[in-house]
């Protein structure tokens, strides 16, 4: 179908040419909610469904496509028939595209009742005996498929009754085609889309995903808990195996990344958008700081999704469109670029080629430090996060006041972790200034870097070289890192991949802000000049190092306030 995308609200970019597959019986929805266009995320089990699809399109004749619509399903990994159900026509295979039958259909003239045999039209001109038709094209329930079998006048007559009873009004048209697909095996997601007008239809949302579940698996809203047909962000109940780390029940989001999007392209960018959604940071005017604060500026329009502390979660990214490499990050948690295999080590970000997918399989919502909170996931091409291709992973850690149904097999909240380091562990305490300093790949200007105090005057005197700040730490100290802003403007912060931490006070970056309590001692958010403690500790995870940490907020003394009190570790 056409209809208007809206990708941001408060950037006020809108595709007035939007296309999406949709499924007919919520094409009433979708064209009543914006917040339902996105691309068409349905699901099946491996080895057990056969997906039975009979597509039809409403698309309109523009200049983009010559005035004359076709369109068509091509999909990956799962196995058809390639004569009839690749979409795309090569060779001596069957043609697969269709034109809208909106167009290139008749009105039926009459009524007919069940078990007739013959349906009169407005005019049977286009018809042939023989053919195939489909009666009530633009029906759900009462979509029906019958061969002529003659012709008399404007009537047609039909080899076998009709099964349903259709109106005045309704369409026939032999603008439909039947694909059959099966996923014999769990590969994950498999990417679909047009391949008739590709590199035009691609950038206004004529794509879709089919992922292939766990033998066994029904899919429900996270919300009511209700079994649904399609959408990104399903709750998965199965109690197969989804990883090397994972068995049983998930949460899942499809996020489909996409650029060539020139309606919201930055700088030398192509533009981008996530599930035809962007939270611009442009947009998200004043303190720099609060980019991602939901207090200030509310929660992103791309997909937010939620889940309870200790949650398995299935991020499932996939590039949809069309020229570029990309980046899909997690804050604060890890997966495994191999999901099977328990030697793949713990990463927290992939790079996704063209039509290519990963699965992103978190063994817990909340990261190795059992923290709720919100976290960021973002493409890490610099322009793309720019122009708002991130969004918000919030995980709750009581169902007070949440919407959020409970997963099988999770039905109890684990408590948060009390603390990030144990009390045992040993204390490394590292003291660091962030500051202005000459750089040679700046050509000598100005620029901003983290160093050691106890090296900071020999690095602006120039007795000492510039480069990044690099700490080493042993598994299983606790690192207390004290960080102070010396640079001449503008808030600073450390951001550190692979580290646990909570994410309310130490993920560098203020998202669903939750700010000092202003009856007690000590400062608040806003000030940019106390300075920042950090708590971390190193784990053996794997082949992997964690890192975790805390951060809170210290007024220095001068400022003759008492300081905010470090928690007992």
């Amino acid at each position: 179908i056409n209809l208007p995308i809206t990708l941001s609200r408060s950037s006020n970019i809108v595709d007035p040419a939007g296309q999406l597959y949709v499924l007919k019986e919520e094409e009433d929805a979708v064209r009543a909610d914006n917040g339902l266009r996105s691309p068409l995320a349905i699901r099946a089990n491996a080895g057990e469904d056969c997906v039975d699809i009979v597509f039809k399109s409403e698309l309109e004749d523009s200049g983009e496509n010559d005035f004359f619509s076709k369109a068509n399903i091509h999909v990956h990994f799962v196995q058809f028939d390639v004569q009839g159900s690749d979409g795309v026509i090569t060779g001596f295979n069957y043609e697969t595209s269709v034109r809208p039958f909106t167009k290139e259909g008749e009105k039926i003239r009459g009524t007919a009742q069940a078990g007739e045999s013959r349906l009169q039209l407005v005019s049977a001109d286009r018809f042939q005996p023989g053919a195939l038709v489909g009666v009530g094209m633009d029906q759900t329930e009462s979509f029906e498929v019958r061969r002529i079998r003659e012709i008399d006048g404007s009537t047609l007559v039909f080899d076998e009754p009709l099964r349903f009873g259709h109106g005045r009004g309704e369409i026939v048209s032999i603008e439909f085609v039947r694909y059959r697909w099966y996923p014999d095996v769990q590969f994950g997601t498999a990417y679909f889309h047009d391949h008739v007008s590709a590199l035009t239809s691609w950038k206004h949302g004529l794509v879709g995903a089919i992922v292939s579940e766990p033998s066994g698996s029904t899919y429900h809203d996270p919300s009511t808990g209700g079994e649904v047909r399609s959408g990104p962000i399903v709750d998965v109940h199965n109690d197969g195996l989804v990883s090397a780390d994972v068995t049983g029940s998930f949460r899942e989001l499809l996020l489909f990344i996409q650029d060539d999007n020139t309606l919201t392209k930055e700088g030398r960018s192509s533009g981008s958008a996530i599930n035809l959604r962007v939270a611009p940071l442009k947009a998200r005017e004043g303190d720099p700081s609060l980019l991602f604060s939901s207090e200030a500026h509310g929660d992103p329009e791309t997909p937010l999704l939620e889940a309870y502390l200790g949650d398995p979660i299935v991020i499932r990214g996939l590039v949809s469109a069309m020229n570029a490499v990309h980046t899909l990050h997690v804050d604060g948690h890890w997966f495994r670029l191999e999901p099977y295999s328990l030697t793949s080590s713990p990463i927290n970000t992939v790079h996704i080629g063209i039509s290519e997918r990963y699965a992103l399989v978190l063994p817990k919502a909340g990261g190795p430090q059992g923290m709720a909170g919100d976290y960021l996931y973002y493409n890490g091409r610099s322009f793309k996060f720019r122009e708002g291709s991130w969004g918000i992973f919030r995980v709750l850690d009581d169902d007070a006041g949440a919407s959020l149904q409970k997963l099988p097999g999770h039905q109890e909240i684990p408590a948060p972790a009390a603390t990030v380091c144990p009390v045992e562990a040993p204390v490394k305490e590292y003291w660091v200034a962030a500051i202005d300093v000459p750089l040679p790949m700046l050509g000598e200007t100005k620029g901003k870097m983290y160093v050691l105090k106890a090296d900071k005057a020999e690095v602006l005197s120039g007795s000492q070289s510039p480069e990044p700040l690099v700490l080493h730490v042993n598994v299983g100290d606790c690192v207390n890192l004290m960080l102070s802003n010396e640079t001449a403007s503008g808030p600073v912060s450390i951001h550190a991949d692979m580290l646990a931490y909570n994410p309310a006070k130490s993920m560098g970056t203020a998202t669903r802000l939750r700010r000092w309590n202003p009856e007690a001692p000590g400062p608040t958010h806003s000030m940019l000049t106390p300075m920042l403690v950090k708590r971390w500790l190193c784990l053996e995870t794997g082949a992997m190092c964690w890192r975790t940490r805390d951060w809170v907020f210290m007024a220095p003394s001068w400022l003759g306030r008492k300081a905010h009190p470090t928690p007992t570790r």
